[in-house]
């Protein structure tokens, strides 16, 4: 049986990477008080954010339910 460990680890990094793009995008948004940003610089954290952490977090509980359909019956 081969170890989900690098996998697990491989989501976890894309999560906290699309994470800390949304965080960065906030931040940036909190640097002009919640006003107007511009769209073309913003997108290009937002979207990138977005799409790494539901990526991230669909991976680990794939393996999750993958590590559960591995289990043996008693």
């Amino acid at each position: 049986m081969t170890s989900r460990l690098p996998n697990l680890l491989g989501g976890a990094a894309l999560l906290a990477a699309g994470l800390l793009l949304l965080i960065v995008s906030i931040n940036q948004w909190r640097l002009v008080n919640f006003g107007r940003l511009d769209y073309a610089h913003t997108m290009r954290l937002v979207i990138p954010g977005a799409a790494l952490t539901a990526i991230g977090f669909q991976t680990i509980l794939s393996i999750f339910f993958l590590s559960i359909l591995r289990m043996r019956r008693r």
